[in-house]
C-alpha cells in the first residue's frame, strides 16, 4: 500500500518528464552564464594616478589660501571671502561715467558694473555718495568698502580737490577724441553737435539737443537745458556760466504764465475751472478732484504735489494760480470711525487705522487729539499732517 503511495505522488508522464528536464537544463544555463562571462570577459583597468595628483594640488592651493585669509578661527576660502580677496589698491573717484575698467579696478562683479553703465545710459548720476546704494546687485560690504574713497558729497565748485577736478573732466569727455576743449560761451539755441562735443556733452545727448531744435524747439532761459533726455546735472553745473542766450530776459518775460485774473479756488473748483489753470489738463483736473475728495478737502495748497504726476518743477507754475478759501474740511471722528473708514484716508494706512481701534478698545474713548501720540505707530509728523481733519 505503501508503495501505491509513493508511486502516485511521484509518478510522471511523460511529458511531465520532458518538462522537468527542460526546466533542469535552463537553470544550470542560466547558473553557468556568469562564469563563462567572468571567464572570457577581462574587466578594465584604469589609472587615476594623474587624477589623484591634481587633487592633492588643488588640495594644498585650497589649505594654502584658507590660511592666508583666515582670521584666527580656520575659516576655510568661501564665496563670502570674496573681498577679502580683492586687490588693496583702492583710488579716490567720481562715480559719474567711471570707466568700466576703473570700476574694475575697484572690485566690482561685471554683472554690477553692466547694471551701472546701463543706469548711466538712460540718465542717470550721483548725486550723492549713498546713491551708489540704488545699484542692484551693490552689496552693502562692497558699498562700505569704495564709501572713503568717493569723491562727491558735500562739495562745491570751489572745494574740489584738484584730484576730484581732473577725475571729472576725464569722466564727462565722451567725445570720439576722448578730450576736452577749453570751455567757450555759447548759445544752445545756434550749436551744432560737433560744438556741444567740444563742451564734454556725450554725442548721444547732443544728436537729442540737434533733434530737439530741429522739431522747433527752443531754449529761451538757460535751465531749459535740464529738461533735454540724458542731458546729467553735472554737465549742467559745469556748462552753465558759459551758456549765453539772446534776449534771454525777453524771452522769459515773454513766456512765462501770466497769472489770471482770479485765482482759482481748489477746493471747490470743477473739472472746468480746474482745466483752465495753466498746467492742468483734464487727466490732472480728475486727480485733483479724486484726492479732494479722498482728503475731505485740501488744507495747504501744497498739498497740490501728493497729487499723482504733479511735482515741484509743475507745482511752481501752478501755484500763483489757485487758492484754499475757508472752506470747512470733512473730518473724521476718532472716537466713532470704524476701521474701514479711518482706512479710506489718504494719510491714514491700514495698520495704522486698526492700532486707533485697537487702543479705542482697550482704554475708551479718545479725550484729546494728542492722544493719539500714545499710538507707536503715530509720530509727530503724521498727527500734524491728520489734525486738520481729525474730531473727537
Amino acid at each position: 500500500m505503501f508503495r501505491n503511495l509513493l508511486k502516485d505522488y511521484f509518478h510522471f508522464t511523460s511529458g511531465q518528464r520532458k518538462g522537468l528536464i527542460f526546466l533542469f537544463t535552463l537553470l544550470l544555463l542560466i547558473l553557468l552564464v556568469p562564469l563563462v562571462y567572468k571567464h572570457f570577459h577581462t574587466k578594465p583597468s584604469y589609472d587615476f594616478s594623474q587624477f589623484e595628483a591634481e587633487v592633492g594640488e588643488f588640495r594644498k592651493q585650497v589649505a594654502a589660501a584658507s590660511e592666508k585669509h583666515s582670521y584666527g578661527n580656520d575659516k576655510p576660502l568661501i564665496y563670502e571671502d570674496f573681498e577679502e580677496t580683492l586687490p588693496d589698491s583702492l583710488f579716490d573717484f567720481n562715480p559719474n561715467n567711471l570707466p568700466a575698467e576703473d570700476w574694475a579696478k575697484l572690485g566690482l562683479r561685471p554683472k554690477t558694473i553692466r547694471t551701472i553703465k546701463n543706469y548711466e545710459k538712460k540718465g542717470g548720476s550721483f548725486r550723492k555718495k549713498n546713491d551708489l546704494k540704488k545699484i542692484y546687485g551693490l552689496s552693502e560690504k562692497e558699498y562700505n568698502r569704495l564709501e572713503p574713497f568717493i569723491l562727491l558729497e558735500e562739495w562745491s565748485d570751489r572745494t574740489k580737490p584738484d584730484k576730484w577736478k581732473t577725475n571729472e573732466k576725464l569722466n564727462t569727455a565722451t567725445a570720439k577724441s576722448g578730450k576736452v576743449d577749453s570751455m567757450f560761451d555759447f548759445d544752445p539755441n545756434t550749436l551744432d553737435v560737433e560744438g556741444w562735443q567740444k563742451l564734454g556733452v556725450r554725442k548721444k545727448t547732443a544728436e537729442t539737443i540737434d533733434k530737439y531744435r530741429n522739431k522747433g524747439g527752443k531754449f529761451r532761459k538757460k535751465d531749459d537745458l535740464k529738461r533735454i533726455y540724458g542731458f546729467k546735472e553735472s554737465d549742467y553745473e559745469k556748462l552753465e556760466e558759459y551758456i549765453k542766450i539772446e534776449d534771454e530776459e525777453q524771452e522769459i518775460a515773454e513766456f512765462q504764465p501770466k497769472e489770471p485774473k482770479s485765482k482759482v479756488n481748489i477746493n471747490i473748483a470743477d473739472s472746468t475751472e480746474l482745466v483752465s489753470i495753466r498746467g492742468i489738463g483734464p487727466v490732472y483736473g480728475m486727480r485733483i478732484m479724486d484726492q479732494r475728495e479722498r482728503l475731505g478737502g485740501f488744507h495747504t495748497v501744497d498739498q497740490l504735489m501728493e497729487v499723482y504726476g504733479i511735482d515741484s518743477v509743475a507745482f511752481k507754475r501752478i501755484a500763483p494760480q489757485i487758492e484754499i478759501a475757508n472752506e470747512p474740511l470733512k473730518k473724521i471722528s476718532i472716537n466713532k470711525a470704524d476701521k474701514d473708514r479711518l482706512k479710506r484716508h489718504p494719510y491714514i494706512k491700514y495698520n495704522v487705522a486698526k492700532a486707533i481701534v485697537k487702543y479705542r478698545e482697550q482704554h475708551g474713548e479718545f479725550k484729546h487729539i494728542d492722544d493719539l501720540k500714545k499710538i507707536f505707530l503715530i509720530d509727530d509728523v503724521l498727527l500734524e499732517k491728520l489734525r486738520p481733519y481729525l474730531a473727537l
